[in-house]
């Protein structure tokens, strides 16, 4: 299974959803989540499955990965162990002169 990667204070975790720190990665180029999107309530409640801390403001986006473990009814987000790809940086805009 596909998963966005995250890095918190414990360590990685994995998720399906790709806008756990507040930012949509599954634009191109990140999208910040809107003041009045129902995503929010998600993110701010987000817990660590390590330790069940609160991980409100604390993600750093590394990048995507494979779950290999993957089942189904699994309860995200995941402990992640396994490599993170790094997403690609956005197209940049080529100036000729």
């Amino acid at each position: 299974m596909d998963v966005y990667v995250y890095d918190t204070p414990n360590g990685k975790i994995a998720d399906f959803r790709s806008y756990l720190d507040g930012v949509d990665h599954s634009f191109a180029e990140g999208r910040p989540l809107g003041g009045y999107d129902a995503r929010w309530e998600k993110v701010q409640t987000l817990q660590c499955p390590r330790n069940g801390e609160g991980l409100f403001g604390k993600l750093e986006y590394l990048g995507r990965g494979i779950l290999e473990d993957y089942h189904e009814l699994m309860i995200f987000p995941v402990v992640y162990e396994g490599t993170v790809e790094e997403s690609p940086a956005a197209p940049q805009e080529s100036s000729s002169e």
